[in-house]
């Protein structure tokens, strides 16, 4: 396979700005264009004046060098471009954008094409759900069934959103283990843990936060819009956390009967005790690391959830001492 293996530093040199093609030396000192920002060759520093052909040119030759192609493939891309309806030349830029190595690289997970080239030919990425090791892939958008998936303190705004797409929202005790096994075993394309953590079995079963980066940005690409409004277009509640310190040992079902004497709702013990109210959610959950006890409350408004979490605390008082979460 032919490939370009001089130094890809003339490149930016002989178009005369930079094309970014080697990370992060090219927002240092060290780039080329901070040092020599003139053509390479012995009659570099000569002026030339140059044809409305030369600029054609020039620009072919900067879109070709930005995107690492050859001239053979872009001419292909080229003909592509050229058989679709519009204009050729935004057609050209669509097809070049939808690169599976460019996505890789505008996505941030490489400071390069280049290096987002080398990540893709070693298989380290999955497009719907198969493994595709060709940088030339292109990618496009597709539509699939979305099965969401949250831990038991999980947030009410995840009932609001899932209901409002008809997706399932399935539940599990805290804990990325306990999270991945559920997810395997009902077979959900996305989830995550109350802390922000997504996991996304497309690409791998462990919380990462590029990937929820890549979906947050994703998110703002399609929908044009800004992250306040995407914000503000979902379902607004306010979360109280706070934790109490232990004076004795207390199990699950010590906790669970302190609820039960304080609370009327729905209750769930599949991790602590987490009670389902009218105006909230309460849960009370033991940590398996620490001798305390975590109360964490949400609603409607921060003052509601708040004496949830106040009404929780008067029961452990006798047993405990409060401290800030």
């Amino acid at each position: 396979m032919a490939r370009y293996n001089d130094a890809v530093c003339r490149l930016c040199r002989r178009e005369g700005l930079k094309l970014f093609l080697k990370g992060s030396r090219c927002f240092t000192d060290k780039c080329a264009i901070e040092r020599r920002n003139y053509p390479p060759g012995q009659h570099g520093l000569g002026r030339s004046k140059q044809s409305a052909y030369g600029q054609q040119l020039r620009e072919k030759q900067k879109a070709k060098r930005i995107y690492g192609l050859l001239e053979g493939q872009f001419r292909r891309y080229f003909a592509q471009a050229e058989g679709q309806k519009g204009v050729t030349g935004e057609n050209l830029l669509r097809l070049l954008e939808r690169r599976l190595d460019n996505v890789v690289f505008r996505l941030g997970f490489a400071a390069s094409r280049a290096e987002a080239r080398q990540m893709v030919a070693h298989g380290h990425f999955q497009v719907s759900g198969r493994r595709v090791s060709v940088p030339s892939f292109l990618v496009r958008v597709g539509d699939q069934e979305i099965a969401v998936f949250n831990i038991a303190g999980s947030y009410h705004a995840m009932d609001d959103v899932c209901t409002r797409h008809g997706v399932p929202l399935y539940r599990t005790p805290v804990g990325e283990a306990n999270v991945v096994e559920q997810m395997r075993r009902v077979g959900a394309v996305i989830g995550g843990e109350g802390n922000g953590g997504v996991i996304l079995p497309a690409l791998h079963a462990g919380r990462d936060a590029m990937v929820g980066m890549a979906l947050l940005l994703q998110a703002l690409a399609e929908s044009d819009q800004t992250l306040a409004a995407l914000h503000a277009a979902l379902p607004q509640y306010h979360m109280i956390k706070r934790s109490v310190e232990l004076v004795r040992p207390l199990d699950d079902a010590d906790i669970v009967g302190l609820a039960r004497r304080e609370f009327d709702g729905t209750f769930d013990t599949s991790d602590g005790v987490k009670v389902v109210l009218p105006e909230g959610w309460l849960h009370l959950r033991r940590s398996n690391t620490e001798p305390i006890v975590r109360a964490i409350a949400e609603s409607r408004d921060a003052a509601t959830a708040e004496a949830l979490v106040q009404r929780a605390l008067r029961q452990l008082a006798p047993l405990a001492q409060t401290k800030g979460a």
